[in-house]
């Protein structure tokens, strides 16, 4: 999981709870050019702009002065196959509307971090750390058995 912060954030039409602003979710994909097979990654999240839409990391960076990565311990070691099919779960979200005000459990519309917790809810792993009717990033992130995996220097 990507957590974005941004102290500079002033959409005031949304009132946006907490340290961490938005969140997504890194997915690996495969791609064949005309020389070569690559491993290329992406962002998938939702947004008020695009709805759920896999974004290309440099966005993020551009776009985000402060990231920080999280996961959950269980899922670091030999179980790759578990975190393709969160992130291939996210994926398929593709194209679905943003509604900050949805039901925590519907799968019509989605914002940032209700994509990923009903994502790894797909497996079993519930990363609200409060059960309320919504999850926020900061929901997430303050999930005791996460870790934080790395940080851009300025958090």
């Amino acid at each position: 999981m990507i957590m974005a912060h941004d102290p500079w954030y002033t959409n005031w039409d949304v009132n946006i709870y907490g340290h961490w602003r938005h969140a997504g979710i890194y997915q690996q994909v495969s791609y064949n050019d005309s020389t070569s097979s690559r491993e290329k990654g992406r962002i998938i999240d939702a947004h008020p702009d695009r709805g759920v839409a896999a974004t290309k990391w440099e966005f993020w960076q551009y776009e985000y002065k402060k990231l920080g990565a999280f996961g959950v311990p269980s899922l670091f070691t030999g179980s790759t196959p578990i975190r393709r099919t969160i992130a291939d779960k996210a994926a398929s979200y593709i194209g679905k509307p943003y509604l900050i005000s949805t039901n925590k459990s519907s799968e019509d519309s989605f914002y940032c971090s209700k994509l990923i917790w009903l994502a790894f809810k797909f497996k079993n792993i519930d990363l609200d750390s409060n059960e309320g009717l919504y999850v926020l990033p900061d929901d997430i992130v303050n999930k005791n058995d996460l870790v934080k995996s790395w940080k851009t220097s300025e958090l």
